[in-house]
């Protein structure tokens, strides 16, 4: 799992990251990490504030141009030990390009940018674990195609991870799952 600190970008002691070019540096790190498999941590210890700019070139514009399409290589953005200003100039510039990530607060994970509300029930449903689009359509009381649709869309925004599994008698199925912080469930 790629780890991002994002302290080193900060242009000063007082831990700001402001300015499109820092952002943009910062970018293409998280872009970098992004190729890989699995959840992608952003590490924000350190840091005071984001500027709007910065988080736009920093998380929105990385997370909008790697938003997965059908592939399974996409993986979830975590981003931690961010302060109440960080979070928020993250989670507007995540709004308006009409993208999302993960923030992790001590309480678990939230969801920052624009997620509708029927994709943050759905994401709730995934916090005591992971499941698949038959077993969370039986639990729930769904028609299959429109959990299945859910978790897609929650996939693209890269808010869940999923793996492809192999049926016992043929066929194969994904299991969608909520990044695991520290080894536990978020």
């Amino acid at each position: 799992m790629p780890e991002i600190k994002v302290r080193p970008f900060a242009t000063s002691d007082l831990g700001i990251l402001a300015t499109r070019p820092r952002g943009y540096l910062l970018g293409q790190r998280v872009v970098q990490a992004l190729d890989q498999a699995g959840p992608v941590f952003v590490d924000l210890g350190g840091v005071l504030t984001v500027d709007v700019s910065a988080a736009d070139e920093a998380f929105a514009r990385p997370l909008k141009a790697a938003t997965p399409a059908y592939r399974d290589d996409g993986g979830p953005l975590v981003i931690c030990n961010a302060s109440s200003a960080a979070i928020e100039s993250i989670g507007w510039a995540l709004a308006n390009r009409d993208i999302s990530a993960l923030c992790s607060y001590p309480g678990g994970l939230v969801v920052l940018g624009q997620l509708d509300n029927y994709l943050r029930e759905t994401f709730g449903w995934l916090r005591a674990g992971s499941g698949s689009a038959e077993s969370l359509a039986r639990e729930h009381g769904l028609p299959l195609k429109t959990v299945s649709t859910r978790l897609i869309h929650l996939f693209r925004r890269r808010v869940v991870s999923r793996e492809h599994r192999s049926l016992e008698f043929g066929g194969a199925c994904y299991d969608y799952a909520i990044p695991k912080i520290n080894g536990k469930p978020a």
